[in-house]
């Protein structure tokens, strides 16, 4: 077990991996790097972080548990290939400050969010092949989800996506869950959901997409292009601005009413 309780930096050499690390403290730690790419750190157990701040300017690789329970976790580089954390094992976000958060988390394993969750930045990616991710208390609010291919995920309780949503593996919403609303929703795996469909931007279904929705009244206020398969019930509105009134669908659509200038 490695205990983290004061300043200071971390780092693996190519092949080596911590044990279990658990940081606790009223200090900071950074995976030492300058701004662009750190040297990377690997744990091959779990990853408890209870208080501090963790600075990650690298890929983090967790083998075992993270256990978000408080502190902070933030990224100084802000570029697409840095600042990133890998779980392979279960993952809890229990109270951890994620609102400056990495460029990419990355979970192999189940994920439950039990605190308050808002980040201002940063990809969730869902990698795991048959595992649940379960949200409790204030709804999460993800900035952009993505569930990778070959990956399987059941929503347990409501979640929030700010931007993106894409499913190109298979994503099963909660039955409670009321609204889907992302900026934008891409399919090109199998999303079902009893959800009304609430977008401000555009929604597309591959080829190979599957989508299933709700009998509700929902809303597309980009473009709209389905080439898949969709079962939508109820109604459809289209509802947006010049420019955004692309609109194609192989599959039926419900009862549709156009209401764009």
């Amino acid at each position: 077990l490695v205990r983290l309780q004061g300043f200071g930096s971390i780092h693996t050499e190519s092949g080596a991996a911590l044990p279990n690390v658990e940081m606790a403290t009223t200090g900071f730690y950074s995976t030492f790097g300058s701004t662009g790419g750190g040297n990377a750190v690997t744990i091959s157990g779990d990853f408890t972080l209870t208080s501090g701040t963790f600075s990650v300017n690298t890929v983090v690789t967790v083998l075992g548990d993270a256990h978000l329970n408080g502190g902070i976790i933030t990224n100084p580089a802000f570029d697409p290939f840095n600042g990133q954390l890998v779980v392979y094992g279960n993952a809890f976000l229990a109270g951890t400050d994620l609102s400056y958060s990495l460029n990419h988390m990355h979970f192999w394993a189940d994920v439950t969010i039990s605190a308050p969750y808002a980040p201002t930045f940063g990809f969730i990616w869902l990698r795991g092949g048959d595992n649940t991710l379960t949200a409790s208390g204030t709804v999460p609010d993800f900035k952009a989800l993505r569930v990778a291919f070959g990956a399987s995920y059941t929503v347990v309780g409501d979640i929030d996506v700010q931007t993106v949503l894409r499913v190109d593996g298979s994503m099963d919403l909660s039955p409670t869950q009321a609204t889907l609303a992302p900026d934008s929703l891409n399919v090109s795996g199998t999303l079902n959901s009893v959800a009304r469909l609430d977008l401000s931007g555009s929604l597309v279904v591959g080829a190979s997409g599957n989508l299933v929705l709700g009998n509700a009244a929902h809303r597309v206020q980009g473009g709209f292009e389905v080439t898949g398969s969709m079962t939508m019930t109820g109604s459809l509105l289209l509802d947006g601005t010049p420019g955004n009134t692309n609109f194609r669908s192989t599959p039926p659509v419900p009862a549709l009413t156009i209401n764009r200038p």
